[in-house]
């Protein structure tokens, strides 16, 4: 299976924080190139990975969870803390504790 796609330049644009504004981060900004890109190499790769047994999907996908569970920290960061001065109802929900929903069978 190709392992990555040629990518486009590597532009970037800056992430801030909805509610203040504040810089939060960088994320890669893709263009129309890299979005063909991306679809033709996942068409490329669908009729190996569709003909693959279930156990060797299942280990690509545990591969992949492993290294995403790995990379938590670097992937996600910390999540942000609410300021209860732009949204004050938010530090209510995250204290309040959630109801527990009946088990279904």
């Amino acid at each position: 299976m190709p392992r990555d796609a040629p990518q486009g330049a590597k532009r970037e644009y800056e992430q801030s924080f909805p509610y203040t504004g504040e810089p939060v981060g960088r994320a890669a900004a893709a263009g129309r190139e890299d979005a063909h890109a991306a679809v033709d190499a996942a068409w490329n790769a669908f009729a190996e990975w569709s003909n693959s047994a279930p156990a060797v999907r299942r280990a690509v996908l545990s591969k992949a969870v492993d290294l995403m569970m790995g990379r938590q920290q670097e992937i996600a960061g910390p999540a942000p803390v609410p300021d209860p001065t732009v949204c004050p109802r938010a530090l209510e929900r995250l204290e309040r504790p959630r109801p527990r929903s009946p088990v279904r069978g």
